[in-house]
């Protein structure tokens, strides 16, 4: 079995970071986002991927050749314009069409194993099968055999025994789908291949997952999503071991704190808890930094508070006020919950 990874947007909500950074090449605990979804797909037995890239091309292809894949080939699909989340896998038709195969969006994290998910998608004999999580804002209904019965639409009441969701950002397709999406079109698969695979009475899967979910597409959530990885609030997702030092014994820290390779830490400097400190980044005398993420090559001037920031070279941005009483930042047991574009 195939997948294909969702790459090629231009990662605004993430602006100004994602400027010079791909989006899926964002570091979460100090390792690329990509990592993880390449990690989650070689766990159930995935051994080659197409991912889609436009925005920074160049930059997301260097990006991947450094990347750890979990031994996962990679094969690249570069598109000239945005096709789509439906677009971009027709395009990729060649490499996806010989059997069933995932699509992942590539900017979020789950604890999930795969399999379960791919069996129940067999099983059930689905066309197409979406990994969903009870969402009361959410607007995909299923019935209680995990059917997909309905998308919201205005003036429909859906069924009251159906249970409310939203979408995670994993597909399981079979290649029949590929077939309702015209080439070289810009297509979305949510808002106009479901339609029509639910006109046509095709069997829709639902697949339910209650556990850890993160999407990371803005500053909230990949705020969280570090913050999640390092207080061990993000299911079985951990931090890889080459990603920096975790709590290193030192006057002036208060785990947890993840520190990469060449950090300076300057005298009376204070961090943590929750700080995630990226390769050669400076900290300077007195400064104090918490709840945070600061990227690498970053030099935080002598005397500076950060918290709840996101701090690159060129850039800072803090969490929106009221994150923090909207519950994500102040530990796992508290998570902002941010649904991903559809």
């Amino acid at each position: 079995m195939r997948a294909m990874i969702l790459a090629a947007g231009l990662g605004t909500r993430l602006r100004p970071f994602t400027k010079t950074v791909p989006k899926p090449l964002l570091p979460v605990a100090n390792r690329p986002l990509l990592e993880y979804t390449l990690a989650l797909l070689a766990g159930a037995g995935i051994t080659e991927v197409i991912i889609n890239t436009h925005h920074l091309a160049e930059e997301m292809e260097e990006g991947l050749r450094r990347a750890e894949t979990s031994g996962v080939k990679v094969h690249i699909s570069r598109e000239r314009r945005i096709l789509g989340t439906g677009g971009g896998p027709k395009k990729a038709a060649p490499f996806l069409e010989g059997d069933t195969f995932l699509v992942l969006n590539g900017d979020f994290l789950i604890d999930i194993d795969l399999r379960d998910v791919i069996s129940f998608h067999r099983e059930s004999a689905s066309k197409a099968t979406m990994v969903l999580r009870e969402d009361d804002g959410g607007g995909i209904f299923i019935d209680g055999e995990g059917r997909i019965r309905q998308f919201l639409e205005p003036g429909r009441a859906p069924d009251r025994s159906w249970t409310r969701t939203g979408f995670t950002g994993i597909h399981v397709l079979e290649p029949e789908v590929l077939k309702l999406i015209p080439r070289n079109t810009p297509w979305e698969i949510n808002l106009q291949v479901y339609p029509e695979i639910l006109r046509r009475g095709w069997r829709t899967g639902g697949f339910l997952h209650s556990g850890y979910w993160r999407e990371a597409g803005d500053p909230e959530g990949y705020l969280a999503a570090n913050l999640e990885i390092l207080f061990a609030g993000a299911g079985s997702l951990t931090r890889r071991p080459d990603s920096g030092t975790l709590d290193p014994p030192r006057q002036g820290l208060s785990p947890p704190v993840l520190l990469g390779e060449g950090v300076f830490l300057e005298p009376g400097s204070r961090l943590g808890p929750g700080a995630v400190i990226g390769p050669g980044a400076r900290i300077g005398r007195g400064a104090q930094v918490r709840r945070s993420v600061i990227l690498e090559g970053t030099d935080i001037p002598d005397g500076e508070v950060v918290v709840e920031e996101i701090r690159s070279p060129e850039a800072t941005v803090g969490v929106p006020a009221g994150a923090e009483e909207a519950g994500g930042l102040s530990g796992p047991e508290n998570m902002i919950d941010s649904r991903p574009e559809a």
